[in-house]
């Protein structure tokens, strides 16, 4: 078994792919939502319409300063807030009365329609299924709109009073339900698993395995669009107590996950992620600010929604010269001196030129001993790179594999360039003319490239963008040991 080319594309694979998180602190900018409080806890954001619901243990109501158990916890409750524009936010409120108790509450998730929720909550308060620290145990439990109300709601049919079961998470398509528990035969603490709707019912739970799973706790799960599973485990190696881990699925299982930089994670406890779809925005939770607050991302690299798509700088003709006419000889022959060294023989004769300056000469040649007996027609010609952005990679790469591109050839003669901006179309970017890139699922990726001028006396900057679509397919050999 050959055993070299396996390490090395593993090894290419996880340096690159850090490699590109490296300018995150960079790229990206934190900032706590206006909301969340720093006297309470606010956590596990789910989005929800035009806001989001989340966890919170605020005190508002009739419930407030519940002690939910011995270790004097306030319950939390589902919350929803909207959002006004891009900085405002409207003012929290309980996400639904039918679904509110005196338990714990949270984190939820929706369906791809909205109208079906699911969540945590402990069970009935004064069951004897609880820890030996008091603490209860808790499921997961979903509930219908219909009519515009919810229903009440039902337990997950996979719930055990002997062990947690919560953190629910859908996929996108809402056909696989992701969770966290600790329940027997796992792999130690609380690991994550699986569900697969079949014929309107949820399959037997899967444990995802111990490339995700070890004796650590792994948590509040969350799939994003592209394929990538984001979660929160308090294994060594991060620079926090909790912290968030992605990884995404390949033919032999899943990747090892990869722990994200600051300033997704912290010294602290950081968890709860969630994303948009190009990942250019989003939110998670951290108690980097004493208790748990939500936080909300953006990605600094600009993006434009237009972008014209890269042509190759190559140019086919047809060549010929129309005062000519066939030799009546079979000693003579019309030959093309194509400069640059590129000879071709005959009176039409078809080039693919790249751009510069050539000198063109229609010469008639004696077939016998190569000379030229008569220069027809002389032509200078001058081809210029077309005016775009450009980027130059491969078309078709395979995944793990470290894919260079550049904008070297980019020609916009009437602007300076300042910097260049990439976008890999998996929500990933970085600076400069060059990049290189690891991706990490198959697929076609629209790379934008732009390129900004520099800022003028007036700080005005003009932007002009590229694009080239990238095959990623699966990669024949093993990516994962």
């Amino acid at each position: 078994m050959n055993t070299g080319k396996p390490c090395r594309l593993i090894c290419s694979l996880v340096f690159s792919v850090l490699s590109g998180f490296a300018g995150a602190q960079e790229n990206y900018v934190v900032e706590r939502l206006p909301f969340s409080s720093r006297i309470f806890n606010d956590f596990a954001p789910a989005y929800y319409v035009e806001g989001i619901v989340f966890c919170s243990d605020r005190r508002t109501g009739i419930f407030q300063g519940y002690v939910a158990n011995e270790n004097h916890e306030t319950q939390s409750e589902l919350f929803v807030v909207s959002r006004k524009d891009t900085t405002d936010w409207g003012e929290p409120g309980y996400f639904d009365e039918t679904l509110r108790s005196i338990k714990f509450e949270g984190p939820a998730a929706f369906s791809p329609d909205g109208k079906q929720i699911y969540f945590t909550r402990n069970y009935d308060a004064g069951e004897k299924k609880k820890r030996k620290n008091g603490n209860p145990n808790y499921g997961i439990f979903v509930s219908r709109q219909e009519n515009g109300e919810w229903t009440t709601p039902e337990p997950f049919p996979y719930n055990n009073p002997e062990y947690k079961t919560g953190h629910p998470c859908l996929s996108p398509d809402g056909s696989k339900l992701y969770f966290a528990s600790d329940q027997a035969g796992g792999f130690g603490g609380a690991d994550i698993y699986v569900c697969e709707l079949e014929n309107g019912r949820w399959g037997r739970p899967r444990n995802l395995g111990p490339v995700i799973n070890g004796p650590f706790h792994e948590m509040f799960p969350y799939v994003h669009s592209s394929g990538r599973l984001y979660f929160a485990s308090d294994r060594p190696g991060g620079p926090g107590k909790l912290d968030i881990y992605f990884t995404v699925p390949v033919k032999t299982g899943w990747l090892q996950p990869i722990c994200l930089p600051a300033p997704f994670n912290s010294p602290d406890d950081d968890f709860s992620f969630i994303a948009r779809e190009d990942l250019s925005s989003g939110f998670f939770t951290s108690n980097r600010f004493r208790t748990d607050n939500i936080f909300e991302f953006r990605s600094v690299l600009p993006r434009l929604n237009t972008c014209k798509e890269v042509e190759e700088n190559r140019f086919t003709y047809e060549i010929f010269e129309p005062g000519t006419r066939n030799l009546d000889t079979l000693t003579y022959e019309y030959e093309w001196d194509l400069d640059h060294g590129v000879i071709k023989r005959g009176r039409v004769v078809e080039h693919t030129f790249t751009p510069g300056d050539y000198l063109l000469k229609l010469n008639v040649v004696d077939t016998l001993t190569g000379a030229i007996m008569a220069n027809v027609a002389t032509y200078p010609l001058h081809i210029e790179k077309l005016e775009q952005v450009h980027i130059a990679a491969s078309d078709t790469v395979y995944t793990g594999e470290e894919v260079l591109f550049s904008g070297e050839d980019t020609y916009l003669p009437e602007m300076i360039i300042g910097e260049y901006y990439w976008n890999f179309g998996d929500g990933t970017g970085t600076t400069g003319m060059e990049a290189r890139h690891v991706f990490l699922v198959p697929g076609v990726y629209r790379v934008q490239l732009i390129a900004e001028s520099r800022a003028t006396h007036a700080e005005n900057r003009e932007r002009v963008c590229g694009m080239k679509k990238i095959v990623v397919l699966y990669n024949p050999g093993e990516v994962l040991p």
